[in-house]
C-alpha cells in the first residue's frame, strides 16, 4: 500500500487541516496509524479517521498504511511549520556565527542561532558528503521525495522549497551534479558554489528596502543576509520566534504576507543573517 497527505509539508501561516489517503490494488488498504509528535507510529498508534488539524508551531506528522493482508509501507514523514501574526518591523536579536566542519576546505559562514539557544547538533554535511549525496541524486522527484542523509530532516515539502529557491536564484532547474551540490550546500545552510550577479543585486535592493541602507558586503552579517535572500540558504537551526519575527517585519515592510519563493527567502535573510537597520 501507499498512502500520502492532502498537504505538503513547508512553512505557512495559517493552521492546516490535513487528509491522508491510502492506495493499494491488490488487496486493499485497511488503516492508516499515525503520530504527530515525532514519534515512529506503529499498530497500536492513532488510527486515522477525521483530518488532522495542524495547529500553530511545529508539527512533524509521521503515518504509514497497511492493507487487508498485514503489508505495511514504510512510514512517511511531513514536516509542518505554522507561523501566524502580524505588526510592525523587529530585527531579531541574533550571534553570528562562522563554522568549519571535518572534510571543508573554507571556513562556511552558517546562518546565526538566537542568543541563548542551545539546540539539538543538527546533521551538517561535508564538502566531501556533499559531493557524495550529489552523485546519487537522479532528479528532481528523487531528491523531494528520498532526500538525502543531511536533508532528510527538511521533509518533502521543505525540499521542493529548496529546488524552488535554487530555480528563482539561478533561473533553471538543478541538472548538473554542481547543481545538486549547491543544492544540498543550500538545505545545509552553505553558501553555494555558483553565483548570479543579477540575483544578489536584486537582494540587495531588498536588503536597502528592509534595513534602509546599503549592504556592506565585507561585513559577515550584511553578507549574511545578502545570500541568504539571494539563494534561500536553510537554517541549520530552525528558530520559531526569530521567523514569526521576520514575517512581522516582512508585512510592515511589504504590505502582504509571504507566499512567493523569493518572498520566504527574504523572511529567511531577515531572520537569521543578524544584520540591523
Amino acid at each position: 500500500p501507499t498512502s500520502s497527505a492532502s498537504v505538503s509539508g513547508s512553512t505557512y501561516t495559517t493552521p492546516q487541516s490535513i487528509s491522508l489517503s491510502c492506495s493499494d490494488t491488490t488487496s486493499g488498504c485497511s488503516q492508516i496509524y499515525y503520530t504527530t509528535d515525532g514519534s515512529t507510529p506503529t499498530v497500536n498508534s492513532q488510527i486515522y479517521t477525521p483530518a488532522i488539524n495542524i495547529p500553530s508551531g511545529y508539527t512533524v506528522l509521521k503515518y504509514f498504511s497497511a492493507d487487508n493482508t498485514g503489508n505495511r509501507e514504510a512510514v512517511q514523514t511531513q514536516n509542518y511549520t505554522v507561523i501566524t501574526g502580524s505588526v510592525s518591523f523587529m530585527a531579531p536579536t541574533v550571534a553570528q556565527t562562522q563554522t568549519t566542519v571535518p572534510g571543508d576546505t573554507i571556513k562556511s559562514p552558517l546562518p546565526p542561532l538566537l542568543k541563548g539557544e542551545n539546540p539539538s547538533p543538527p546533521i551538517i554535511a561535508t564538502v566531501d558528503q556533499i559531493l557524495s549525496e550529489a552523485k546519487q541524486i537522479v532528479n528532481s522527484t528523487n531528491f523531494i521525495n528520498q532526500g538525502t542523509d543531511s536533508t532528510m530532516i527538511l521533509g518533502t515539502g521543505e525540499r521542493q522549497g529548496v529546488i524552488n529557491s535554487f530555480t528563482s536564484a539561478f533561473g533553471k532547474s538543478p541538472q548538473t551534479e554542481t547543481d545538486w551540490s549547491d543544492i544540498i550546500k543550500i538545505a545545509n545552510g552553505r553558501w553555494p558554489s555558483q553565483r548570479d550577479k543579477k540575483t544578489e543585486t536584486n537582494a540587495e535592493t531588498a536588503f536597502r528596502k528592509i534595513y534602509q541602507r546599503t549592504a556592506n558586503r565585507n561585513n559577515t552579517n550584511d553578507d549574511a543576509a545578502v545570500t541568504v535572500i539571494s539563494y534561500g540558504l536553510r537554517p541549520v537551526n530552525r528558530n520559531l520566534a526569530s521567523e514569526k519575527n521576520a514575517i512581522k517585519s516582512f508585512k510592515s515592510i511589504y504590505g502582504y504576507i509571504p507566499k512567493s519563493t523569493t518572498a520566504w527567502d527574504i523572511v529567511r535573510g531577515i531572520a537569521y543573517s543578524g544584520a540591523r537597520r
